[in-house]
């Protein structure tokens, strides 16, 4: 399965960010990392709706980042008004459209992201992603080996967080954990293709927008 170009650059550019915060003890504005959850209609409706403007809400959070790069990251209440104020925006942005909080609308377009590259286009059915799980597979790799730069690069606690969210993810996408979720996908995949087609295809925009020609 070939990765979509918008999505490789959305998808590195959120990593990139969320290592640099993690290595200064910042979630990016997450309780938790995102996970597989049971959808519901109103899950994937939502998302729906809000997903183009997403792009545009991560785009103000990037602007934050790049600010906060800026400041005293090693002052300890700087680091924890930022932490405050991502995750106020996060979830003033979710319950706008319709989530509980930030870490529900996370969590929906991670399932759905999930079940875009992991279901048979034509079938429905369920095939995973054996490209996506290759990658994971190789940067777990990289983070169990100590003479790679990535596991030097991370405390020990970090390293060992960052290995069981892969692991997680490469179950999640080897079989589907909930597969009442495969249904309710199916009954919306063109919706939730084109929903998240555009979100991807504003995001890379913005990306090349705020990156400085050369």
């Amino acid at each position: 399965m070939v990765l979509s170009l918008a999505r490789v650059q959305v998808s590195l550019c959120y990593a990139l960010a969320l290592l640099v915060l993690s290595c200064i003890g910042v979630s990016g504005g997450r309780a938790k990392p995102p996970e597989m959850i049971r959808l519901t209609e109103t899950h994937v409706l939502r998302f729906v709706a809000a997903a183009e403007a997403s792009a545009d809400f991560d785009a103000r959070q990037d602007a934050e980042w790049l600010r906060f790069g800026k400041s005293d990251t090693s002052n300890e209440k700087v680091v924890a008004d930022f932490q405050r104020m991502i995750t106020d925006m996060h979830n003033t942005f979710a319950r706008t459209h319709g989530f509980a909080s930030g870490d529900e609308f996370a969590d929906v377009m991670h399932t759905l992201r999930i079940l875009i590259s992991s279901t048979d286009t034509k079938t429905g059915k369920w095939t995973g992603d054996a490209e996506l799980v290759a990658m994971l597979e190789r940067m777990i790799g990289e983070l169990e080996d100590p003479k790679h730069p990535t596991y030097r690069r991370q405390p020990p606690a970090a390293r060992a967080g960052a290995i069981a969210q892969k692991r997680e993810a490469i179950e999640s996408l080897k079989r589907p954990r909930f597969p009442e979720n495969l249904v309710l996908f199916d009954a919306h995949r063109d919706r939730i293709v084109a929903a998240m087609a555009a979100r991807d295809a504003r995001a890379a925009m913005l990306v090349k927008a705020a990156t400085p020609s050369k």
